[in-house]
């Protein structure tokens, strides 16, 4: 089992949220930094970092066999490569919105191109795409500096910076046993491939059949949706890190689910049409994921109603003597509410009935994870509380 998730194409990750929910699931993530690089982390991510959650590798270590499969697929496809991804036509495509920026710094002059830091590519590999007017290297300093170009930076078209990037998070994930992961819809940064020549169809238009990883990535994205709380921007990622230690169990659980998933998704990465794997990922998803949450949530109902009509056809009404000692210590024993609330306590049958047969369910099934996380991270009132409690869902 893959137990780390690899952040692609920034240094950044772009979206708190996203790095919340990643963390809900993943027992590591790593994002691809070049030591000593000075990260400029949002408060999220530098939570998430002391406590060893995220963290950074080199890209240094995993540069060697990357380069000489994609140094073989530029020369093979260079023609096209310099025709539609060269410095030339990013400046005509760019629509004056988008900005591809590696790290953080003086992107304004040329907002047009991808800057990637140096460190991620073979010093060799940087003199051929400059030299095949692929790629700039030195990002302009501002005015105020004095430096001239901050050679640290490569500049590329984006959509070539996301199939490099692609690669190189590929590479690093098959080598150390981690499974890219993106906070980007574009197509080329969220179908990643270890086989650079199938990266670069993404460019060329070349047809090359799926590989799993695609798939198996898409399919952790789309799994992950069923684990996030309505409010995921409020909950601060104390309490995301609280949440998965209080919750160890249920999530190995659910990864072991999830995991037999992948291993099922052979087949789909097979098929030849994107549109056709969407469609088989997304409805493989429904059965792995939605049908057995549907079940599990069912069946804790029906755990909670069944014994509640036993007592109410059997007659038996009292209160069970914790809830009665509680109301007598209240002083409401005798008046109208303390009837009302004894009453309630009995109909919810329960929660000395139903207490045991709910955890034993939801311990058999992966699915409580998800349930979990809904309860441990979603905003309660007081009244909701209480009815959780009379209920049995609590």
């Amino acid at each position: 089992m893959r137990d780390a998730g690899l952040y692609f194409p920034f240094i950044h990750v772009r979206d708190d949220d996203w790095l919340k929910l990643a963390a809900l699931y993943w027992p590591q993530l790593y994002r691809i930094a070049p030591q000593y690089y000075l990260t400029r982390d949002s408060d999220t991510a530098r939570e998430f970092g002391d406590a060893d959650v995220f963290r950074s590798v080199d890209p240094q270590h995993y540069l060697d066999g990357l380069t000489i499969d994609l140094v073989r697929a530029i020369e093979d496809n260079l023609e096209v490569l310099q025709s539609a991804y060269g410095l030339e036509r990013a400046n005509e495509a760019f629509d004056g919105t988008s900005i591809w920026s590696d790290g953080v710094g003086n992107t304004a002059q040329y907002p047009q191109l991808a800057w990637i830091h140096a460190k991620k590519f073979w010093p060799g590999l940087i003199k051929r795409l400059v030299d095949a007017g692929l790629a700039v290297q030195g990002r302009p300093q501002p005015a105020q500096h004095h430096d001239g170009d901050d050679g640290a930076w490569i500049g590329m078209h984006p959509a070539l910076g996301g199939a490099y990037m692609t690669a190189l998070a590929m590479q690093i994930g098959q080598l150390d046993g981690m499974l890219p992961l993106t906070d980007q819809a574009e197509s080329r940064t969220s179908a990643p491939s270890a086989d650079v020549a199938a990266v670069l169809h993404l460019l060329t238009g070349s047809a090359r059949a799926a590989r799993g990883e695609e798939v198996s990535s898409r399919y952790m994205m789309l799994a992950l949706q069923y684990i996030r709380p309505k409010n995921l921007s409020a909950i601060p990622a104390r309490r995301i890190l609280e949440c998965r230690e209080a919750l160890a169990p249920e999530l190995q659980r659910f990864r072991e689910h999830v995991e037999a998933a992948e291993a099922e998704l052979e087949e789909v990465a097979a098929l030849q049409t994107e549109q056709r794997r969407l469609d088989a990922v997304a409805n493989h998803v429904q059965r792995s994921i939605e049908a057995p949450l549907r079940d599990l949530e069912r069946g804790l109902q029906l755990n909670r109603i069944e014994p509640a009509r036993a007592m109410l056809v059997s007659g038996s009404l009292a209160a069970p003597p914790i809830a009665g000692n509680l109301l007598d210590t209240s002083g409401l024993a005798g008046t109208v509410i303390g009837q009302s609330v004894g009453a309630a306590l009995a109909v919810g049958a329960a929660w000395w009935q139903v207490g045991e047969a709910r955890r034993v369910k939801r311990e058999a099934s992966p699915m409580s994870y998800v349930l979990a996380i809904q309860d441990e991270l979603t905003p309660k009132t007081f009244a909701q509380k209480v009815r959780r409690v009379w209920t049995g869902t609590h």
